[in-house]
């Protein structure tokens, strides 16, 4: 629909990230399908009523309102009737705390190892490994480390590997850098992957490539961390962003100040400590015996 491409032509020239892109596509395309109309001009009141009522009953809150909130920025611009209905409505999100379990490091080992012998190609099985010490040693997001070309790695005089990260393959629109120890798992796994499985490259190439020599996407990540942690039959999800979790995790039971770690994974402070510092059972656990009041 010629709308719903103008728009996201327009979300393009600002740079918008391409996973924001995706999912007004998937928003829109959704709503113009409910209504079984193609332009956005012959959208009426009642038509966005009766999705709204109907969406509602299917999702969550949240999911509802950052809905409201696309179908909003897409009006704006193309129906001002429809735009005024929409901004009559109070988003109000609900404060979310993610109840993941961190994954443990004999765990993490064993997921690794499989990652290693999933694959018949060599290159594919050693970049799902580097792709993971990343994730957990960083605390990055997945979408941001698989956007990374090889010219964004640098080595540091004092030791450290530094990925940087360009404004628009962040979710805050801003650059950031991280730092990873050369000598460390995470960096010994980086430097081999580059020195063996990556040389010969050109620096303007993706730097986490598959066996085709093509970027490797998040889907095909998320898709064999999944399986090698049904393989391992754990109960409890094992994905990239569990990964990304169990790093914040850590740093927060070691004490690590809230702005190191809103650095790394691009949180603010204050969504830092929202979503992530709810007390682990585990945790509850060790503080009850070693704090015994009588």
């Amino acid at each position: 629909m010629k709308d719903i491409e103008a728009f996201l032509d327009d979300l393009r020239l600002q740079d918008r990230r391409p996973d924001t892109i995706r999912n007004y596509r998937q928003t829109l395309t959704q709503f113009f399908k409910a209504t079984g109309k193609t332009d956005a001009k012959d959208i009426t009141v009642q038509d966005l009523k009766r999705f709204l009522v109907e969406y509602k009953t299917h999702v969550k809150p949240n999911s509802y309102f950052i809905t409201v909130a696309r179908l909003s920025t897409f009006f704006k611009n193309t129906n001002r009737k429809i735009y005024g209905e929409l901004k009559k409505i109070r988003l109000k999100f609900e404060e979310t705390y993610l109840e993941i379990e961190p994954i443990e490091k004999n765990v993490f080992l064993q997921l690794l190892k499989l990652l290693g012998e999933h694959h018949h190609g060599r290159r594919k099985g050693t970049v799902y490994q580097v792709i993971c010490l990343i994730l957990i040693s960083a605390g990055v997001r997945i979408g941001e480390l698989l956007s990374l070309n090889r010219e964004d790695v640098a080595e540091t005089k004092d030791g450290f590997y530094c990925l940087t990260f360009k404004p628009k393959t962040t979710k805050i629109g801003k650059p950031k850098k991280v730092f990873i120890p050369k000598f460390s798992e995470a960096g010994n796994s980086l430097r081999h992957y580059l020195n063996v499985e990556w040389k010969g490259k050109d620096k303007k190439d993706a730097l986490f490539l598959n066996c085709e020599g093509k970027r490797v996407s998040r889907h095909s990540v998320e898709v064999h961390v999944s399986r090698c942690g049904r393989k391992l039959g754990l109960t409890v999800k094992c994905t990239p962003h569990v990964l990304r979790h169990t790093y914040v995790t850590v740093m927060r039971d070691r004490n690590v100040d809230a702005k190191t770690i809103a650095a790394n994974t691009g949180h603010s402070e204050r969504t830092l400590m929202r979503i992530y510092d709810h007390v682990r059972d585990e945790r509850k656990k060790q503080i009850a015996q070693a704090h015994q009041v009588i």
